[in-house]
């Protein structure tokens, strides 16, 4: 498989369980020491392919519990998917239902009858709107959250049937239809601007005023402050570029990796591998099995940490340590020592 194919972008992604699941992993900025800071969905496949498989049927949202060190539920009373935790940590949310009958899936795709729930931090309501189930995105400020709509016609989310891109004030529940295009979604933290998409052109929408530019990129999954962005085409390989000159800087990148995998994972191959943003300008990407994980930071072009298992997500502790999965246990890594704590 060529890299980035295993991570299918937003408008593709609904259609394989796994692959969904596997993103639905997020991080708040941080709160109180035992909040739960670090969401992630019951079904995620890397519980699966690291020894957690009976956490891993279960339709429920977990959290990180530092003091346990553990998952745990993070509602009862809610069962669902594609979790985010908004960017201030103050809301969570997923796709999900509060009965028992429901389905959260139907022949392999999400249930178009649930409903976007948003929960506080704490666990206690929000709010909750009928909105289909497809790809969103909270904005900066947390208070609306970009969506794009899935097509009419029974299938869950493939292009053109994803027709339109649309924002959602979640204080007054008004909706805005702000294109007819819609095939994948970034609400970008570094300029406020929400950028979409068709397979070929990505689009620039102003949240200033509103005016939406066809801008030079090939694809919009931005590191965090902006300065390079990731291709993740499912019909090509990963590709890597610097955002404000648009330059390929993906070799530096592959020669990199290629020379690591050969002396540290010789039984695994480059074209193996699958890569998402993790921590400010560092990748992490890992094998098909999830067996081995790497962190490659961007800036310094090389590989800082490896680990069996899969890196989670960043944990805001103030050291830089991270999440892991590896052999059945969540566990903390300690920054710079490849150690486990």
């Amino acid at each position: 498989m060529e890299i980035g194919k295993q991570l299918l972008l937003t408008a593709s992604m609904y259609l394989c369980i796994p692959i969904l699941l596997s993103i639905a992993i997020v991080q708040s900025p941080a709160q109180g020491k035992d909040s739960p800071r670090i969401i992630m969905d019951g079904y995620d496949i890397r519980l699966k392919r690291n020894g957690m498989g009976g956490l891993a049927e279960s339709e429920y949202i977990y959290y990180f519990d530092r003091t346990s060190r553990s998952l745990k539920k993070f509602s009862e009373k809610y069962r669902g998917v594609s979790s985010k935790v908004s960017p201030r940590g103050s809301y969570v949310s997923f796709f999900g239902t509060d009965r028992a009958d429901t389905k959260l899936f139907e022949n392999g795709r999400m249930n178009r009858n649930l409903k976007l729930f948003i929960l506080r931090m704490s666990g206690e309501d929000y709010k909750s709107f009928e909105i289909k189930p497809a790809s969103y995105q909270w904005s900066p400020m947390e208070d609306r959250i970009a969506f794009l709509t899935p097509g009419e016609s029974g299938e869950m989310a493939t292009y053109p049937r994803i027709t339109a891109t649309w924002i959602l004030d979640i204080k007054t529940g008004e909706k805005q239809k702000i294109s007819d295009v819609g095939y994948e979604l970034h609400w970008a933290a570094f300029d406020g601007n929400i950028y979409f998409s068709n397979p070929t052109q990505v689009y620039r929408y102003n949240s200033a005023d509103g005016k939406i530019g066809l801008t030079p990129y090939k694809d919009l999954h931005f590191s965090d402050d902006g300065h390079y962005y990731i291709s993740l085409k499912p019909e090509s390989p990963f590709r890597l570029y610097v955002r404000a000159t648009n330059e390929e800087i993906t070799p530096a990148f592959e020669s990199t990796v290629k020379k690591y995998m050969a002396i540290h994972s010789p039984h695994r191959t480059y074209d193996e591998t699958s890569v998402r943003w993790f921590r400010g300008n560092q990748l992490v990407f890992w094998d098909d099995e999830m067996e081995q994980s790497y962190i490659f930071d961007v800036d310094r072009a090389a590989i800082i940490d490896s680990a069996a298992g899969s890196f989670i997500a960043p944990l805001d502790d103030g050291r830089n340590n991270t999440l892991i999965i590896e052999k059945g246990q969540i566990k903390v890594r300690t920054h710079g020592t490849g150690k486990n704590d």
